[in-house]
């Protein structure tokens, strides 16, 4: 299935309408443009910090990091990658639990022109076996809370890092790697629903190719403010860290699993959050913790993602924020990312049959493929050639007999 993507010129005018009024207050987006993903992400990154290097790249719990900082952080931490050995772009275990450390750790990894595998501690030591197996790591890199869990794992061939006993005598500066966009980037296993975990592999101009339509739809700037609340295992995790810190934003990750849901609507307030990405069912959850005394002023986007949203998810959304809060409905896969989306106000229709995954993502298609890998016929019959919203039963009845 080809030729999805449409220009933005070509929506219907509610969206247009929706989408040219998804700005932050300062009015101060600059467009990601395309030449800006021929390079690696941590050329992209040190650009940053170039630009900004006193502005909060990243907040967790009672710990903050300048940009300046985390760049620091994350070349001693490439620097001491190196020192353990190996070659080339190989692949290394990631042991983090949610916060600024796996984050530290992602960019000092690909600085080090190395590709990552981050690991969730939280997950069943044989899942993450045999992630280790299957992606033939051969360092781990973790910190002094996960340090014992990583010793269980390692076995006798896996080479270990622990980031808070660095050698303090490593540079700080910027290692100055030629890293191509087509190297690796990272592995990321899905869910497994299916059977084994499949891993994943992403290169760093897919990664930034994905980091371009996300910010120039939802016009990210440096004055914003954003959550990742998904662990750094999951391809979403992954994408709202680099959203964020590739355009100079705040990042506040968020471990929901330790602090619980009810601690979301202080975070959001206090930290003064612009954009928050939650899955749909944690979204539900979320809801059932407001009373309606809760004020959201900054906020200006919720995007959903990861299940079907339902008009009883509208409603909720129409209850508790602001009128000036935008509330996107997305539709992704691990293997491809982001490849259609729904933007809505308070004053959007909603029918009981559910919400629209919407409409394709721009400059991106999607090639549909058989078990013998051959591309699927177009059905005319369903073609989307109007740019007409699509239900989400329609699209994955469409694409679920087949493999991305």
């Amino acid at each position: 299935m080809t030729g999805l993507s449409k220009p933005i010129a070509e929506l219907p005018q509610e969206q247009r309408s929706i989408r040219s009024k998804c700005f932050h207050p300062s009015n101060t987006f600059i467009e990601f443009k395309k030449e800006d993903i021929e390079q690696s992400i941590p050329d992209r990154f040190e650009k940053m910090v170039r630009l900004y290097p006193h502005r909060l790249a990243v907040k967790a719990t009672n710990r903050s990091l300048t940009y300046e900082a985390l760049n620091q952080i994350a070349n001693r931490i490439g620097r001491a990658i190196l020192a353990k050995g190996g070659h080339g772009n190989e692949p290394i275990a990631l042991l983090f639990e949610q916060g600024i450390d796996v984050i530290a750790a992602i960019f000092g990894a690909l600085k080090a022109g190395k590709f990552y595998v981050a690991l969730d501690p939280s997950f069943p030591p044989e899942r993450l076996t045999y992630m280790l197996q299957d992606s033939q790591a051969g360092l781990i890199v973790t910190n002094n809370h996960n340090v014992g869990f990583a010793k269980k794992l390692r076995q006798d061939s896996r080479r270990l890092l622990n980031i808070d006993e660095l050698d303090e005598s490593l540079s700080a500066a910027n290692l100055g790697l030629h890293i191509s966009q087509d190297e690796i980037s990272h592995l990321v296993y899905t869910s497994g629903s299916t059977g084994e975990p499949k891993g994943v592999v992403q290169n760093h101009l897919n990664i930034l190719q994905e980091i371009m339509s996300y910010s120039n739809s939802f016009h990210i700037c440096a004055q914003d403010r954003m959550t990742v609340l998904a662990s750094g295992s999951s391809g979403q995790g992954i994408k709202n860290a680099f959203c964020a810190l590739l355009n100079g934003a705040g990042l506040f990750p968020l471990d929901i699993k330790s602090e619980g849901v009810a601690r979301l609507a202080g975070c959001l307030t206090q930290e003064e959050i612009t954009v928050c990405h939650l899955s749909v069912i944690l979204f539900r959850y979320f809801l059932r913790t407001l009373t309606g005394e809760e004020k959201f002023p900054r906020l200006r986007i919720i995007r959903l993602a990861s299940e079907q949203v339902l008009k009883e998810d509208v409603k909720g959304y129409r209850r508790y924020f602001s009128p000036h809060c935008v509330l996107v409905n997305a539709l992704s896969c691990t293997e491809a990312g982001t490849f259609r989306w729904h933007f809505m106000n308070k004053e959007t229709p909603v029918t009981e049959s559910g919400v629209p995954v919407g409409y394709a993502v721009e400059d991106k298609k999607v090639l549909l493929l058989d078990d013998k890998g051959q591309e699927v016929g177009f059905n005319r019959s369903w073609r989307n050639s109007n740019q007409k919203s699509v239900s989400l039963p329609w699209l994955l009845a469409k694409t679920q007999p087949q493999s991305v």
